[in-house]
């Protein structure tokens, strides 16, 4: 069901900003990169938005999907946000915070319990292994057949590294399946 409400209502905005939290890791970067590529392959245009850049192990990310230094100055060309791996504004730095003066819609993807309350629809779900997983949920939910290289690619370093190499507890037979 959060699935078929997110869908229906991100699909509304035609141009989404997307924040992954400060001190970036596998999942936050890999999820980011993921739904970004959902967005543009469903019509919307979208921009990645870090605080801090991703570390030597992880850059080779940005070259499937840009992720860019967020700007106040550039938070008015978007009708809508969306904040990945993580549940409270605090965790993403201090362009991030603002984002709620602007009273356009915010959306969350997180896996991490207690998610605060400002989220138009979250997709929240603290079963999960990663945000990555989330995110390769919201592909099967809407079209499995948009998963390509890059996408798949994206959503396996978030799985690994938020599974310490598949692990950790949070591992199910879902997440192998994913």
């Amino acid at each position: 069901f959060m699935y078929k409400e997110f869908i229906e209502q991100i699909t509304k905005h035609r141009n989404v900003a997307v924040f992954s939290h400060v001190r970036p890791d596998g999942d936050c970067l890999g999820s980011q990169v993921a739904f970004c590529l959902w967005l543009q392959k469903n019509g919307i245009k979208a921009t990645a938005f870090n605080e801090d850049s991703p570390s030597d192990n992880l850059i080779w990310l940005t070259s499937i999907f840009p992720i860019e230094k967020p700007s106040k100055n550039r938070l008015h060309e978007f009708d809508a946000f969306v904040i990945l791996d993580g549940n409270a504004l605090l965790r993403f730095g201090e362009v991030a915070e603002g984002i709620v003066a602007l009273e356009k819609a915010i959306y969350m993807i997180d896996h991490h319990p207690q998610p605060d309350t400002i989220f138009k629809v979250a997709i929240s779900d603290t079963t999960y292994s990663s945000t990555a997983e989330l995110i390769y949920e919201l592909y099967k939910e809407h079209d499995i057949t948009q998963i390509d290289e890059k996408s798949a690619k994206a959503m396996y370093v978030g799985i690994v590294t938020d599974t310490g190499s598949y692990q950790f507890d949070s591992v199910t037979p879902n997440t192998l399946r994913a």
